[in-house]
């Protein structure tokens, strides 16, 4: 995590729902956010987006 940027906890419900969501457009949770919250703040223009971390699943089997 990087330190110096304010990370606010979202509660459950709300995570939950923008998670189904964002699911159903097909976008990340990140890029549903953005979105929302520009439009909530009056933003005409939205901010750059932030990169979309998606991490591979563990496999149960190594890797050989």
């Amino acid at each position: 995590m990087c330190r110096g940027h304010y990370s606010p906890k979202l509660s459950r419900p709300l995570v939950s729902r923008l998670y189904h969501a964002a699911k159903e457009k097909n976008v990340p949770m990140t890029v549903l956010a953005d979105q929302i919250m520009s439009a909530g703040l009056g933003m005409k223009q939205q901010p750059e987006p932030v990169a979309a971390v998606r991490e591979k699943p563990a496999s149960p089997y190594p890797q050989q």
